[in-house]
């Protein structure tokens, strides 16, 4: 399944030109990485983590890069009911083949993971990958992947830990061997002042983004950091973000509870 340089040569300014559509975002960062790289989408339920990445995915696509959307958890038609209600239309890029949304049942993935470890099954898909690697031979043109959640899968596999550890290797490295930029989307409950590594994901990834919605007192703000940026030089704070009507925009001159976002 792994292609070749070549046949997978992405342009230097890919990195970018994905992230046109979430203002603010770039900002955070000083130049672009020299490689497809793969992000850790991380933080708690309602941060955005999902909006974000199908923002994402839909402005890539505009810009002719190929996207595949993999949910464990809500089906594509809601997905794409979502896109919609920020104004963005996918159809278009659906109907072209530039924006694929897909729902993968996250039971048939640990089985096959299970499977493949317990009985010593060998073939040319990688036990829980099949799925993924099947889409992707029948359009290897296909530059950006989104898997969301990974916790589904973490916590199928709660008392083997270990199993899913190697899943997760298996994974990141699958992506980097085939030159595909990897956003995996798992929640972390925890607030900015109690997040720690929780573990193999923030190892492996090459940059992990932290999402919050942060409380004090009786107002509540949206905010982005970047945990980690490997080989990058970028902003080391928690900076404000809004949800809005059409999209995630993000604010990395202006401090979190700026009297600016808060109505």
């Amino acid at each position: 399944m792994a292609k070749s340089k070549k046949s997978r040569k992405k342009s230097k300014g890919m990195f970018r030109r994905a992230f046109i559509g979430i203002p603010g975002f770039s900002k955070l960062f000083e130049g672009s990485p020299k490689k497809n790289v793969s992000f850790l989408i991380s933080g708690e339920s309602g941060s955005g983590k999902t909006i974000f990445s199908l923002q994402t995915l839909y402005n890539a696509a505009k810009l002719g890069h190929k996207c595949l959307y993999v949910s464990l958890e809500e089906s594509s038609e809601k997905l794409i009911s979502y896109m919609h209600e920020f104004g963005w239309n996918p159809d278009p890029l659906i109907k072209k083949g530039l924006l694929k949304i897909v729902k993968i049942d996250p039971f048939k993935v640990a089985q096959s993971i299970e499977r493949s470890y317990h009985e010593l099954v060998r073939d040319k898909y990688m036990p829980g990958l099949e799925h993924i690697q099947k889409l992707l031979e029948a359009d290897p043109k296909i530059e950006i992947v989104v898997i969301d959640s990974i916790s589904v899968v973490e916590a199928i596999f709660l008392s083997k830990k270990e199993l899913y550890r190697l899943h997760l290797q298996q994974l990141f490295d699958f992506f980097e061997k085939n030159n595909i930029t990897l956003f995996v989307i798992s929640e972390s409950g925890v607030s900015p002042s109690e997040y720690a590594p929780r573990g193999v994901e923030e190892f492996l990834a090459d940059i992990v983004i932290l999402m919050y919605n942060i409380r004090q007192g009786d107002a509540r703000t949206s905010a982005i950091e970047v945990f980690k940026a490997r080989g990058m030089k970028h902003l080391k704070r928690i900076v404000p973000m809004r949800i809005e009507s059409n999209g995630i925009s993000i604010y990395p001159n202006l401090k979190v509870f700026s009297e600016k976002l808060i109505h």
